[in-house]
């Protein structure tokens, strides 16, 4: 199957300071594209910068909070002109929480918030082209 083409794609992962999210920003960036993180860490915007200082740019943001969350993505916008996928991949059940340790009803509020929160994304009239939810 062929690879998806990432060359100069802009992307936005959320939940992207930890191990799975910057492993996945470091090969996006490899694959040419660019990114950027957000993440509750004070430090996002130095992490990302250590990632690539020209092609990513990192944004401390709770996606929980829809303003601040617009604010990233109108700043991606800003830096890079577009969004054309975005990855989901916050952790937003809690430490330590295991889908088997969950009641069902929880789950599910949790999934419908990332849902959410990825579908209603664009910001300012901007369309984002896909959205990839990793993790809950």
């Amino acid at each position: 199957m062929p690879a998806f083409e990432l060359a100069d794609k802009v992307v936005l992962i959320t939940g992207g300071t930890g191990g799975l999210g910057s492993a996945t920003a470091r090969t996006l960036l490899s694959r040419g594209a660019r990114v950027g993180i957000v993440d509750l860490r004070p430090d996002t915007p130095e992490i990302a910068a250590r990632i690539s200082s020209s092609n990513a740019v990192g944004f401390t943001a709770d996606v929980c909070d829809r303003s601040a969350l617009d604010d990233a993505v109108a700043h991606l916008c800003e830096r890079f002109g577009r969004v054309d996928v975005v990855i989901a991949n916050t952790g937003i059940m809690g430490q330590g929480s295991t889908l088997r340790a969950t009641p069902a009803p929880a789950i599910d509020k949790v999934l419908a918030k990332v849902a959410r929160r990825a579908h209603g994304l664009p910001s300012a009239g901007r369309q984002i082209g896909h959205t990839i939810t990793c993790r809950p």
